[in-house]
């Protein structure tokens, strides 16, 4: 027999944390959750070698995602926007990773959505601010 789902309960018997797996006996999807039953954390695997991870606050809103594609020895590399959002849902920070896991741009936003950052990030580390806050 093939694992195909597995789950974890809190002393309280809520359902604290599951993985499942495909039928290829890959891994799919990892869940984990507050005693109050909101979600607290998921990483969803993709056939491509990437994971989506997000985590949430215990209200339930999102507080961070991005996304990873496994590379030798199953390091996960940055790739894409990786987010974080305040406990109201909103977009507060924002990184832009390239395709070899560094950083290209870095935004922020405040509580009324304005941008307080916008800058370009290079190689080397520098940043060139793209958009000044009024």
């Amino acid at each position: 027999g093939q694992r195909v789902l597995e789950q974890d309960y809190s002393e309280r018997g809520t359902l604290a944390a599951e993985k499942r797996w495909a039928a290829n006996g890959a891994l799919e999807r990892e869940d984990e959750w507050y005693l109050n039953g909101q979600p607290k954390r998921s990483i969803a695997y993709s056939a491509d070698s990437s994971r989506i991870e997000r985590s949430f606050h215990d209200n339930g809103k999102p507080s961070w995602e991005g996304r990873y594609v496994l590379q030798d020895r199953g390091r996960g590399v940055p790739v894409g926007a990786h987010k974080t959002f305040d406990d109201s849902g909103r977009l507060r920070a924002e990184a832009i990773y390239d395709d070899k896991g560094s950083v290209t741009r870095e935004r922020s936003w405040d509580e009324a959505g304005r941008v307080q950052r916008d800058d370009e990030v290079f190689e080397d580390g520098s940043r060139k601010a793209l958009g000044k806050p009024p």
